[in-house]
């Protein structure tokens, strides 16, 4: 089970990749604030394809196969939290129907976007390709 950390600060920082455009922020985990990237998938991606759903179950996969990934947890955002952040981004969590979100942790400098790549080599890529290719 992942565990649920409370958003405290917005680090303003844009991140490169992916088509939610993953946001940053400061989270409280009980021991140290520690920064996490967040997904906040729209309302529609949700109730079309569930892809928060997805994001814990390749977690899942990939800790039982032992692969390396940053530590995820799913994120709260408070109501009063919302208020004093950009108001892009906190209209971004309303609208997307959701007050938790899929998160891991922050690795500065790591990056798993490979810029070369091109859209025709993603053509054949099926997630059990991929974790064919793995063995």
């Amino acid at each position: 089970m992942l565990p649920i950390y409370e958003a405290i600060a917005y680090e303003n920082y844009t991140l490169i990749g992916g088509s939610n455009r993953p946001l940053l922020f400061l989270v409280d985990s009980g021991s140290a604030y520690e920064s996490y990237v967040v997904k906040i998938f729209s309302k529609k991606d949700r109730e079309q394809y569930n892809p928060a759903s997805k994001e814990c179950y390749y977690y899942a996969l990939a800790e039982e196969f032992s692969l390396q990934q940053p530590k995820a947890a799913i994120i709260e955002f408070k109501k009063d939290f919302l208020a004093f952040i950009p108001k892009d981004v906190s209209q971004r969590i309303y609208e997307s129907g959701s007050f938790f979100h899929f998160a891991t942790k922050y690795m500065e400098g790591y990056s798993i976007i490979n810029h070369n790549l091109k859209e025709s080599d993603l053509e054949n890529y099926e997630v059990e390709t991929v974790l064919l290719s793995i063995f």
